[in-house]
């Protein structure tokens, strides 16, 4: 899991690629586990991480959700 998707840790190449940086929130989990860790930036963070609930890769696809809607609407 990376956790902490936002754009201040997506960067560019030479080639126009995006890339992923900041590796300081990422946690190795197996299919079917939950993590209970409270961490990520808060604007980004998925319910489940504030309601302390266990969370999985889902929170990642709530983050991608956020960084997309900002990128598309410019807010």
């Amino acid at each position: 899991m990376y956790r902490d998707l936002k754009p201040e840790n997506l960067l560019l190449d030479n080639e126009g690629y995006v890339k992923l940086v900041d590796f300081g929130f990422a946690k190795k989990i197996f299919p079917g586990q939950k993590t209970w860790t409270f961490c990520g930036t808060p604007e980004y963070v998925a319910p489940e991480v504030i309601l302390n609930k266990g969370h999985n890769f889902s929170v990642d696809f709530w983050s991608l959700g956020i960084l997309l809607y900002e990128l598309l609407t410019g807010r």
